[in-house]
């Protein structure tokens, strides 16, 4: 049998089967933003009503860098979750299969992976992200544009 995929009632089940219909969703730590991804890169924002105009640029930012790790985490949850099930894994299989490698090269490999430093710039300069191992997460916000920008316009520009 191939990885990845696994025979179940006659149906090969692989794991981009379970990665294509997972949705993840993730709350701001106010609560007062939602991130959902679907679909592996379609990625919708959005505010609870009468919030928005009550961020300041730097509360913004910090909340939505709080929110780039949490929904990481969650959409990092759902995949190890797929391949569990993809696998026909227990419980106990995935944990010994999630332990760290002995293996130095491995070790190295998933350090280096760890430092790994993504930065993006939305269309209009206005949102900037960086984030290292997808487990540190900046957002920078261009100064004034919260009052320049509606709620939908930010939106836009930040997804």
């Amino acid at each position: 049998m191939a990885a990845g995929v696994r025979l179940t009632r006659g149906l090969k089940v692989s794991i981009s089967d379970y990665l294509d219909k997972m949705v993840v969703t993730a709350l701001s730590p106010d609560r007062n933003i939602r991130a959902r991804i679907s679909d592996y890169t379609n990625v919708e924002l959005g505010f609870r009503p009468n919030v928005y105009d009550r961020y300041s640029e730097s509360d913004l930012s910090h909340q939505l860098a709080r929110l780039g790790l949490l929904t990481w985490v969650s959409y990092h949850r759902g995949r190890t979750e797929a391949y569990q099930k993809s696998q026909g894994l227990s419980a106990d299989e995935l944990a010994e299969a999630e332990k760290p490698s002995p293996d130095g090269r491995r070790q190295r490999y998933e350090k280096t992976l760890n430092e790994i430093t993504g930065v993006g710039v939305s269309a209009g300069r206005v949102v900037r992200i960086r984030t290292t191992g997808m487990m540190q997460w900046e957002v920078d916000l261009k100064p004034g544009a919260l009052r320049q920008l509606t709620e939908d316009r930010f939106l836009a520009e930040a997804q």
